[in-house]
């Protein structure tokens, strides 16, 4: 069972930046994702490893009640999903249904959110199994359909960031930790360095000037994250190595 935990405002001095968070169980993550088989993932190290273990052993809400608490009163104008966690459904698969009743919920009770998915999608991402993968790209475009922001496919590289752009979908990539730039060009499309580690006193509530970049939909370019966290050198080291994109 997937358990959710909402956090009126989470991180108010950090990225986030006092933005509403909903944390989701690691059972959603899927088993292909680098970071996962890597064990880099930000979510399995410090205080983000005490929060994310106590709602994946179950300290959390299911999804029919977490619904509903998105019209509580003291939530910000943009919400972020899963600082860690996934989209939902089990593994590698997208639970069509959950996440279209989220999008439509999200754009209701919302300005717009921030939301990113690992789950294998067909046309961008070699790992992960034909069928599921299939699936996976009907539910997120059906999903689409009904939302009022992006839903970002997370690249592990520019050659399955350049794909999911040229098929549509609006993706982020990581960068080196040591990145200095403020972004590089995936193909014909451009690369912006996220806004939040971009400068002091910049945060994902303040980013896009009220808009966040990576909540539009559409947005034409590809957000890079440089590599963070207790294992960036572990990112560091797997951007360095050759990849058959």
């Amino acid at each position: 069972m997937t358990f959710y935990k909402l956090v009126k405002n989470s991180q108010p001095g950090g990225k986030l930046g006092g933005m509403t968070a909903v944390w989701v169980s690691s059972n959603t993550c899927p088993p292909s994702c680098a970071f996962n088989i890597e064990e880099s993932c930000y979510g399995m190290f410090w205080n983000a490893a005490i929060v994310w273990d106590k709602v994946s052993a179950g300290g959390g809400l299911s999804f029919v009640e977490l619904v509903p608490r998105f019209r509580d009163a003291g939530l910000s104008r943009y919400i972020r999903w899963a600082p860690a966690g996934d989209l939902p459904g089990d593994g590698e698969r997208i639970d069509g249904a959950c996440l279209r009743r989220l999008v439509v919920s999200l754009s209701r009770w919302f300005v717009g959110f921030i939301m990113y998915t690992h789950k294998a999608i067909e046309g961008v991402h070699r790992r992960g199994h034909w069928r599921t993968k299939r699936a996976n790209r009907a539910h997120l475009e059906a999903a689409l359909s009904s939302s009022s922001s992006a839903i970002n496919l997370s690249c592990d590289n520019a050659g399955e960031a350049e794909r999911a752009m040229e098929l549509g979908f609006d993706c982020t990539m990581p960068m080196p930790s040591d990145y200095q730039g403020s972004g590089e060009p995936v193909g014909r499309f451009k690369g912006r360095l996220c806004w939040a580690q971009s400068g002091d006193d910049r945060s994902c509530s303040n980013c896009g000037a009220g808009q966040p970049w990576c909540s539009i939909k559409g947005r034409g370019f590809v957000v890079q994250f440089k590599s963070h966290g207790a294992r960036r050198t572990t990112v560091d080291r797997r951007l360095s190595m050759p990849i058959l994109n």
